[in-house]
């Protein structure tokens, strides 16, 4: 339901057609049949496709998440001219939707689009309809992400199109992968959401200033005990408060470059949210972000490279 909201719509439709309606009788038996199949889903433990074929195993439920959408839809299609334009509809989507997926197919395969890693999918819808669409959808988000990418919006501030990008990345110990940390750098808009200013030269990094709150994504897919270390450059004395990282936690910042500790913490899973807020104001000091460092305890990069910076990955 998370991945498809029409799904959960279909079965609101289902169950009001179990309630009453000439076709009840067949809404229940299906509703039953949908019942036993994610049952049985939902007890096999091993599945050898992998997370993206789990969806997969519900493919037989198509009809009944059709009669559901028949259902709600009935109302609203009463009369000639609405069913008319209703398949006009339906038969403009559909081929929009074969265009889009013949687009994206090439574009895997002559490698336009990387595979199995998050990543932008803006520039295969304006190639797809050859219209310049990577700036609207930046603003509203791909079709495919709604409405997960307006909420990643309202709670970050970043645009809804950053979610294709951001979301679905397994960091620190991801599948095949326990390295143990991650550096997290302030000019990868991967992590780098929002409240950033434009990549410059401070000393010996390259740094964003922080205007105010900055918010950098930290994606998980198991919840882990972490800890962290933020590069920060400040101008004068000045206190950042941390959020979003356990309970929070206030840094008091000296002037130029200094490494700073986060707490061990357990953080969920899923694209968690660390937020840096300053003080604003034309008087206010300037304080410039050039990394984090994610790790789990005893798995700290700079310790174990002899307080060499790790290789960005």
């Amino acid at each position: 339901l998370a991945w498809s909201p029409a799904v959960g719509l279909a079965l609101v439709g289902v169950a009001a057609a179990a309630r009453r309606g000439p076709a009840r009788g067949l809404a229940r038996w299906l509703g039953a049949a949908f019942l036993l199949e994610l049952y049985l889903c939902g007890a096999v433990d091993d599945w050898w496709g992998g997370w993206a074929f789990g969806a997969r195993r519900l493919v037989s439920a198509t009809v009944v998440f059709g009669l559901g959408w028949a259902t709600l839809l009935h109302p609203w299609l009463d009369g000639e001219r609405r069913r008319r334009s209703a398949s006009l509809l339906v038969a403009a989507l559909s081929l929009g939707s074969l265009r889009l997926s013949l687009q994206m197919q090439g574009d895997y395969l002559y490698g336009r689009l990387r595979r199995g890693v998050p990543q932008s999918l803006a520039p295969a819808w304006s190639r797809a309809f050859g219209l310049p669409l990577d700036g609207v959808l930046e603003a509203t988000g791909t079709p495919g992400s709604w409405p997960a990418s307006w909420w990643l919006a309202l709670r970050s501030g970043a645009p809804p199109g950053r979610y294709d990008l951001a979301e679905g990345w397994a960091l620190v110990r991801s599948r095949g992968d326990a390295k143990g940390y991650e550096r997290l750098w302030a000019e990868d808009p991967r992590w780098a959401l929002s409240g950033l200013g434009p990549v410059h030269a401070r000393g010996e990094h390259r740094a964003r200033t922080i205007e105010g709150r900055a918010v950098i994504g930290v994606p998980l897919r198991i919840p882990l005990r972490l800890e962290g270390r933020l590069r920060l450059h400040a101008s004068a004395p000045v206190t950042v408060r941390v959020q979003g990282w356990g309970e929070g936690t206030e840094l008091l910042l000296r002037p130029g470059w200094h490494d700073h500790a986060l707490p061990s913490v357990v953080m969920p899973d899923g694209l968690g949210l660390v937020e840096l807020v300053v003080a604003q104001g034309s008087d206010a000091p300037v304080v410039e972000l050039a990394w984090l460092d994610v790790f789990e305890p005893g798995r700290d990069p700079m310790a174990e490279r002899g307080a060499t910076d790790p290789e960005p990955s």
